[in-house]
């Protein structure tokens, strides 16, 4: 109970922190809006009409899209929230706003795993929530989707080499290569 209840608190707090942006009084700014918005929304169109993008023909005389890790065509949290929300502005603020949340409960799980207290598991997980490299990269959204998968990859990872067991080995691998759906970067 504790635990759901750090979590009910780290959304809130993250919630209330991104207000203008859960409200649509605000949206990312920069390249998530003038770059990631859009392929989110061709991304979405594409989902919700039962296909995957593989091809843009508004870009440059046509772009393989499915080639472009950046356009995160492949992405399966990007096709899913494209399907629910749509390709919409407000669909990416969503899909914005899951990513880098699913970042903190990353952490808050792999600080479970650590046997960390309730309480220092969310002073840490709100650290790294708001660390410098995710607001400083928020524009950026590929690099929020790859740094919010790696709390997840260090849990599975950690658990492998503490149980000696395959499985949560090869989630961690799994989870890695996820994070790569969307870039080829992890920081």
């Amino acid at each position: 109970m504790p635990w759901l209840l750090a979590v009910v608190f780290v959304l809130v707090v993250f919630l209330c922190c991104n207000r203008n942006i859960v409200t649509g009084h605000d949206a990312p700014t920069w390249d998530a809006s003038s770059y990631y918005a859009p392929e989110f929304t061709l991304v979405a169109d594409y989902a919700r009409a039962g296909r995957l993008l593989l091809w843009d023909p508004w870009i440059n005389g046509g772009t393989p899209d499915n080639a472009d890790p950046q356009v995160g065509a492949a992405s399966p949290l990007m096709i899913l929230v494209g399907t629910v929300a749509g390709g919409t502005e407000k669909g990416f603020r969503v899909y914005w706003l899951v990513i880098w949340f699913l970042g903190l409960l990353g952490m808050l799980l792999f600080a479970r795993h650590l046997d960390a207290p309730v309480w220092a598991a969310v002073v840490v997980t709100l650290a790294y929530g708001f660390c410098g490299f995710y607001v400083g990269h928020a524009e950026h959204t590929t690099f929020v989707y790859s740094f919010s998968s790696l709390p997840f990859i260090f849990w599975r990872f950690d658990a492998a080499l503490n149980s000696f067991r395959l499985m949560p080995a090869i989630e961690a691998g799994a989870l890695w290569g996820l994070s790569a759906t969307r870039w080829l970067y992890l920081p």
